[in-house]
């Protein structure tokens, strides 16, 4: 058989020499004997074929394999069933090498110019039989480079190869758009759960809704299975559901089952109609965040001038008494010890520079001693503002939910006294509608969760375990509250009908009576009603503002509202003191406050009668204490407001300008004056050419 016939062995050719040794060059070219010729003439055009040229004639004693042959020891069967065992991925074929030789190789010492190094020695082995190293990287096509780099990876000790882009992500500046937009939307529309960190669309909300939105908002190229893709990596904490896990908004859900009902009709233009007016209500709940976030930003950034302040209630189950989770399982606690539940009310104040979070957090608990209604809500938002009285601003923005203890008469009317003693200049009451109510107050009951994810046995436990999140202030139990519904109720005109109003504006009108407007969305235009159109009010009365008060505000201050202790509470303290007493479960200083618990020290007593707090804020326009301006400080704001009258014509000096310039108006020449005092009546000579002379000149002279 001539040198130029050749036979195929799957991915590898093998050919013949006149000598029948077997010679293989560095890419994986076997020569083999005639005997098997006759079986292989055939060769296909679908296979990996490599065919002989003039360099393979031209081989030295260099290409081949080894002095024993070992490619000829082996069969066609035996290169195949050798390669199954070998991975297709290139980071997995580099693990392969690794992995093959610290399983068949040793190290050793060996002495070279009475220098000592570490080298290593490897069985290669193919189908039990043990052949040269060139022979094996034949079989599985691997290069002298990836071979070296294997064995120094190997002698390092690394037995995992890491690719060199592993962890990297990089992204298209068209992709970063996209996961800039989507962050901020989701942020924007979706509700943030309490008692988890995740976020969760509205009702009905799909990805492929979202994806349209951005479609329309910043017209991406960005393909539809990169934006899935961009979602799994940076959206994997938004969940999209059906039904709301918490208030549901009935709103959302009436639009879902028509548009499934119009899905079933097969009503294509009905659908259409009706996911347009979800889009829309997607979006004004997306502004109705966004002017809260402004509100918040304005309230940090300028604290003289306004007051942001978000308040709501904590779910019961988390604030429980007592938390027994490392020294008794859950049911065993529930089962043996109920816990006596607390009752949460959390507020966030906005401000720059407090802390690093930009924000005070408020907790006040109480045992249902009080009910919780607007007189509680009140009673907490005094005991923020009673911290603030130096710096609460002119202008005060109450951020909460549409419930029935924070919408109602009674709140606007409080608003109503706070503008009427000058407190606040105008007070703004917000709210979100049913199913859109979850905001950064949620994520601070979040963070109280996390932290009581241990044992707490005592309530003084509880406030030490809360106060343990960074930005919270304060976390005691409520003190006093005060009966403002019964103080309010003799002077307030009454109102109705506005529950579909979401900003509430209390202020001064043009005839100096103290009155509220409202608007439904943030992006409404006007404050209703409006003056100019009839139909936005039913009363004459009401056509510059609805009217809050009969006559006038009431000028006493609240009675305080005594605590009533139920007997089921009393009942259930006295079953969970004697459960925990018995069960051993007690350290000393845990079992000494159990002891002594009675339902008449679980609250702090109060040591003396209470001020209402109202007279411990300071009205808006009263006398504050400002510190001393430097005078060096005070000539440079003078100089830098100062603008130079310019004119034409023939220069003039400053003394004759002056005259004239005080002729010319006497309010000018009051103004004028007032400056000359503050520089001691001198001024700066000017040349003809505009620039300052050192010299000046005085009007005495």
């Amino acid at each position: 058989m001539d040198t130029n016939d050749a036979l195929l062995l799957d991915d590898d050719i093998f050919f013949l020499d006149d000598n029948n040794e077997a010679a293989s060059d560095e890419e994986g070219v076997y020569f083999i004997d005639e005997t098997d010729d006759d079986n292989d003439e055939a060769a296909s055009d679908e296979e990996d074929v490599y065919f002989l040229d003039e360099t393979a004639e031209k081989c030295n004693d260099t290409e081949i394999c080894c002095e024993k042959s070992c490619s000829n020891r082996l069969s066609r069967c035996d290169i195949q069933n050798a390669k199954l065992d070998y991975p297709e991925n290139t980071t997995q074929q580099n693990n392969w090498i690794v992995h093959y030789l610290s399983k068949f190789s040793q190290k050793k010492l060996i002495t070279r110019n009475k220098i000592i190094s570490e080298e290593i020695e490897t069985n290669f082995y193919v189908a039990g039989k043990c052949i040269c190293e060139m022979t094996w990287r034949n079989i599985y096509g691997i290069s002298k480079y990836r071979f070296d780099k294997a064995k120094e990876r190997f002698m390092t000790g690394q037995t995992i190869h890491i690719h060199g882009n592993a962890d990297r992500f990089k992204l298209h500046k068209n992709s970063t758009e996209c996961v800039g937009w989507l962050l901020n939307y989701l942020h924007l529309i979706g509700e943030h759960l309490p008692n988890e960190d995740k976020i969760e669309l509205p009702a009905g909300m799909t990805k492929k809704d979202i994806f349209q939105k951005m479609d329309q908002e910043i017209e991406s190229s960005v393909p539809v299975k990169t934006k899935y893709r961009l979602w799994q990596r940076f959206c994997s904490n938004v969940k999209t559901t059906k039904g709301s896990s918490f208030s549901k908004c009935h709103y959302c859900i009436s639009l879902l089952k028509n548009i499934e009902t119009s899905k079933l009709e097969k009503n294509t233009t009905k659908m259409k109609l009706i996911q347009e007016e979800r889009i829309e209500h997607w979006n004004d709940i997306r502004d109705e965040r966004l002017d809260y976030y402004q509100r918040r930003d304005a309230s940090r950034q300028d604290p003289n001038d306004s007051m942001c302040i978000i308040f709501d209630a904590m779910d019961q189950c988390k604030t429980s008494v007592p938390i027994l989770r490392r020294r008794v399982s859950k049911e065993i606690q529930n089962r043996s010890v109920p816990p006596i539940k607390t009752y949460l009310t959390g507020a966030l104040v906005h401000r720059q520079g407090v802390n690093a979070y930009k924000k005070i957090g408020y907790c006040f608990f109480d045992f249902t001693q009080y009910t919780h209604d607007v007189n509680l809500n009140i009673s907490v938002l005094l005991e923020i503002l009673k911290d603030f009285k130096q710096s609460h601003g002119k202008v005060l923005h109450l951020q909460m939910d549409s419930a029935s203890n924070n919408k109602n008469c009674h709140m606007i009317a409080f608003g109503g006294v706070l503008v009427h003693r000058k407190i606040f200049k105008e007070v703004y009451l917000h709210m979100l509608p049913v199913g859109h109510t979850h905001e950064d107050v949620d994520a601070m009951f979040h963070s109280i969760a996390e932290v009581l994810k241990v044992d707490v046995i005592t309530f003084k436990d509880l406030i030490q375990q809360i106060k343990k999140v960074g930005f919270i202030k304060t976390a005691a139990s409520i003190q006093t509250v005060w009966d403002v519904k019964s103080w309010l109720e003799p002077t307030m005109a009454g109102c109705h009908n506005f529950n579909d109003c979401f900003h509430i504006q209390i202020h001064y009108n043009k005839d100096g009576k103290i009155v509220w407007n409202y608007k439904k969305w943030a992006k409404s235009q006007k404050w209703l009603p409006d003056s100019n159109d009839r139909t936005s009010y039913l009363n004459d009365q009401d056509k510059d503002g609805i009217v809050i008060f009969k006559n006038l505000p009431p000028e006493d201050n609240p009675l305080i509202k005594e605590p009533c202790w139920s007997e089921d509470l009393k009942k259930q303290l006295q079953n969970v003191k004697n459960k925990l007493l018995a069960s051993g479960l007690l350290y000393e200083e845990e079992q000494d406050w159990w002891e002594n618990v009675t339902t008449e020290n679980l609250q702090e007593p109060v040591l003396e009668v209470p001020e209402c707090p109202k007279q411990f804020l300071i009205p808006y326009d009263g006398i504050r204490e400002e510190s001393a301006v430097p005078e060096e400080l005070t000539h440079l704001k003078q100089r830098q407001k100062r603008v130079n009258v310019v004119y034409s014509g023939k220069y003039v000096p400053p003394c004759k300008r002056l005259k004239l310039e005080q002729s010319e108006s006497v309010n000018c020449h009051d103004a004028q004056m007032q400056s000359v005092n503050e520089i001691d009546g001198r001024f700066p000579v000017v040349t003809k050419s505009g620039r300052k002379a050192t010299k000046f000149v005085s009007l005495h002279d």
